[in-house]
Parts: structure tokens; C-alpha cells; sequence
């Protein structure tokens, strides 16, 4: 924990990141929604254009907009998790530096390496699920259901997030039974 800490304003600028990708899931095929819509209610006036500019301008600029914010993204991302490695990789290194002489004799030299290899893959693989694999699917999963609220019905709103939480517990359950490949 000690050893992230340094990172805090990487993360935010990663969940800040994954806050806008979570936005532009949902908001864009809203646009596209307004835009079909517009093109219907308005199919025999012969000036279309003026009634899709506003949301054919946010499509594209959201568009544009989250092209930067994934670069920015991996470009923070790539300042960080070296970094955080080596640190990390520095902290175990000393903490085996501590230990007594007989925690080397019971240790093989390749297997305390393996471990302190494995800590760095573990903490890099724990921040991309959380970051990228929880955070941003729970968040683009609550705009999703605020947009389908306001878009098309608060009723389809509320059959989605049950749906949600009657599927969540459900596959938990079943990925934990194990299931016989040989038959």
C-alpha cells in the first residue's frame, strides 16, 4: 500500500480516464438515437441538416475528444507502472534484505525472486482490474441505466439494474462449481 501511494494522482488521472470512457459508452449511441430520431420526425423537411448539427457536432466532438483521453491514458500509464514495478520490486528486495540467515538456507535464491517477480505482475494485474475491469464497467453499468432511464423509460432502468443484481450473485455462484470436462 505504502509503495502505490506515490501513484495516487496517476490513479486518479487513470479513474478520471475510465470515468470518461464510462460517459462516452453511453452517450454517444444516445446521439445517434437523437440523430435517427430527428431524421424521422423531420423526413420531409428539406433542411435536415439544421435539425442534426447539435447532436452530429457532440457525436463528433466526443468522438475526438475520447481519442486524447485514451492517449492520455496510456501515456500515464506508461510514467507509472515502470516505475511502480521498480519500486515495488526495490521494497521486496529489502524486505528479503531483513530476513535472517537461516530464511535463506530454507529459501532458494530463484524461488525468492520468482515470488518478488510475481508481487510486481500481481499489483500491476490488481490495478488494471480495478481500474479498468471494475471501476469503469460498474460506472459505464450506472450511466448506462441513468441514460435507458431518461432515453427510453425509467421502467427499462429498473428491469436492467434487477436484472444486474439477480445475475451477479448467480454467476458467482455457478463459476464456483465445478464442472466435469472429461464426460
Amino acid at each position: 500500500y505504502k509503495l502505490v501511494i506515490p501513484y495516487k494522482y496517476h490513479l486518479l488521472g487513470l479513474g478520471l480516464a475510465e470515468i470518461a470512457w464510462a460517459f462516452d459508452l453511453s452517450i454517444r449511441p444516445y446521439l445517434i438515437k437523437v440523430i435517427l430520431d430527428r431524421l424521422e420526425q423531420n423526413s420531409a423537411n428539406t433542411d435536415l441538416y439544421s435539425f442534426i448539427i447539435v447532436p452530429a457536432s457532440l457525436f463528433i466532438f466526443f468522438s475526438i475528444i475520447r481519442i486524447f483521453i485514451f492517449r492520455g491514458s496510456d501515456y500515464i500509464y506508461s510514467q507509472m507502472m515502470p516505475f511502480l514495478r521498480k519500486d515495488i520490486i526495490l521494497g521486496c528486495l529489502n524486505q528479503a534484505q531483513q530476513q535472517s540467515y537461516s530464511y535463506f538456507q530454507k529459501h532458494f535464491g530463484g524461488t525468492i525472486a520468482t515470488k518478488i517477480s510475481e508481487t510486481a505482475d500481481a499489483i500491476e494485474y490488481l490495478i488494471n482490474l480495478l481500474i479498468y475491469k471494475f471501476f469503469a464497467h460498474f460506472l459505464a453499468f450506472i450511466i448506462a441505466c441513468i441514460i435507458i432511464g431518461y432515453a427510453v423509460h425509467p421502467v427499462f432502468s429498473i428491469i436492467l439494474f434487477i436484472s444486474a443484481l439477480l445475475f451477479i450473485p448467480l454467476n458467482a455462484y455457478l463459476s464456483r462449481i465445478p464442472y466435469n470436462f472429461a464426460q
